[in-house]
């Protein structure tokens, strides 16, 4: 389809990369203040415009395509311009910005560890881009092109110029439910309840609950009643703190939610039956990321926070 430069309309750019970092149509409309049948209309009316497809469809969603992704890039190029003309007529420019790819526990966990560090604050803007449903090669592209500057994920890309490092692992997981449940009373649930209480359940590439639950007892063979399913690990808790469902997450992000978000949840420990298995969490980074230093600055930030939590459940042992 050919269109006139004048014909062009320039909010498709914006509704378009709000798309793709949000992860989602429905995202993107929140994040737009606007109906996600509205960002349907403009995401159709922009693909009609180029040849090549924007987004492809997989069980998961919609996924920017390759073409998409530079599309992305070279549109993210000009807004990044036009903004920069507002600071002309300042003395200090803003701070250049370093962008977490991740699911929306980066956002929400890896994150606030990020910007708890005062010097990385005063020097560069913090930003969160959301991946859940992107492949291995995609997310190796976005680093090494500097759509993004670190990945944390459970399978980092298998790429020469790519970086990797272990920064933490999800081992010790527990059962958490709102003040009101009838579960709060206790300190530990049991099978029974296990599987009699509806479970809400966080879906995404950063973990399932479906590959961890793992039962000792051969003879018990219910399975368990899943209530709610989401990708957001923030709808997931909001749904158990305001019924009486229940989730099963690592501790790490139990106490996050419960006493650094203040959420009104009750952390349970699981019955003795049930054993998980570990969960590595890894940070990949471009070699020659402009970042490189102060990114592995961070990293081992991180790997210090898992040593003492891990020498510390060593001693509890």
């Amino acid at each position: 389809m050919l269109v006139r430069e004048n014909d062009f309309d320039f909010n498709l750019i914006k509704i378009f990369n709000a798309v793709v970092e949000s992860g989602n149509a429905s995202r993107a409309s929140e994040r737009l203040s606007i109906t996600p049948a509205a960002v349907s209309q403009a995401l159709s009316r922009l693909q009609n415009i180029y040849s090549f497809k924007l987004f492809g469809r997989t069980r998961k969603g919609l996924t920017p395509t390759k073409k998409g992704l530079e599309l992305h890039k070279a549109y993210s190029h000009v807004v990044n311009v036009i903004n920069a003309t507002y600071s002309l007529s300042k003395i200090n420019y803003d701070p250049p910005a370093i962008t977490l790819l991740g699911s929306d526990i980066v956002e929400n966990y890896y994150l606030h560890h990020f910007i708890r560090n005062d010097e990385l604050i005063e020097k560069y803007e913090i930003n969160h881009y959301a991946v859940n449903k992107n492949s291995e090669d995609t997310l190796a592209e976005m680093l090494l092109s500097g759509v993004g500057d670190i990945l944390i994920n459970l399978s980092p890309p298998k790429n020469f110029d790519i970086e990797v490092h272990l920064i933490d692992v999800f081992r010790q997981y527990v059962c958490i439910c709102g003040n009101d449940n009838p579960l709060s009373i206790l300190e530990q649930i049991t099978l029974h309840h296990f599987y009699t209480f509806s479970h809400a359940v966080y879906q995404s590439d950063m973990f399932s609950p479906e590959v961890m639950v793992y039962t000792n007892s051969v003879d018990h063979r219910t399975e368990r009643k899943i209530g709610y399913r989401s990708d957001s690990m923030l709808g997931v808790v909001n749904i158990v703190e305001t019924t009486n469902m229940i989730c099963i997450v690592p501790l790490e992000l139990a106490s996050f939610f419960k006493y650094t978000r203040g959420y009104n949840i009750k952390i349970l420990s699981l019955p003795d039956e049930i054993f998980f298995k570990t969960i590595p969490v890894y940070a990949s980074l471009y070699k020659k990321s402009k970042y490189y230093v102060v990114l592995r600055e961070w990293i081992v930030i991180l790997q210090s926070k898992y040593s003492s939590i891990n020498d510390r459940d060593n001693l509890c042992q």
